[in-house]
């Protein structure tokens, strides 16, 4: 019986197969943290648009200590939102590296397959090609044997 097809790179294809599963799991992870970071960012912008119409409703107590503490709460959101603004930027750009990462290892992945399935057909080929030498042979055997068997038939006489 033929001996079994064996891949001599299955190994590197497993890790280049775990690698990708690995890369997106972490892409899968910053992804939901982008998305938690919008939303934070997206309360904070609502809180500053309710503090700018909080003081535009009270325009006629502008200088009171009320307005003054709103005013420095619209400057301290403010500032909040630029940092989320840089944080969600850091992500999509961590996100960015990711999914090239991701694209590279599918590459890699991708070459070590069709090696694979390359040599597997080269394997299948040749193991053809012998059981069709080995067909041959045994159909050449059986015409002599057969041969034999007539000619001393007809020599017999």
């Amino acid at each position: 019986m033929p001996k079994k097809f064996n891949f001599e790179l299955e190994s590197v294809l497993n890790i280049k197969k775990f690698k990708q599963n690995l890369l997106r799991q972490d892409l899968a992870k910053l992804q939901e943290a982008l998305d938690r970071e919008q939303k934070l960012q997206y309360l904070m912008e609502f809180s500053l648009k309710q503090a700018k119409g909080f003081i535009r409703e009270n325009l006629a107590e502008w200088l009171s200590q009320t307005s003054l503490n709103y005013q420095h709460y619209i400057r301290h959101m403010m500032q909040k939102i630029d940092d989320q603004d840089k944080k969600i930027a850091a992500i999509e750009q961590v996100i960015a590296q990711k999914r090239s990462q991701i694209k590279e290892a599918a590459k890699e992945k991708k070459v070590l397959e069709k090696l694979k399935a390359r040599q597997k057909y080269e394997y299948v080929k040749k193991l053809n090609s012998k059981l069709q030498k080995n067909l041959d042979e045994t159909a050449l055997l059986k015409f002599v044997q057969e041969a034999e068997v007539t000619n001393g038939i007809f020599n017999a006489n």
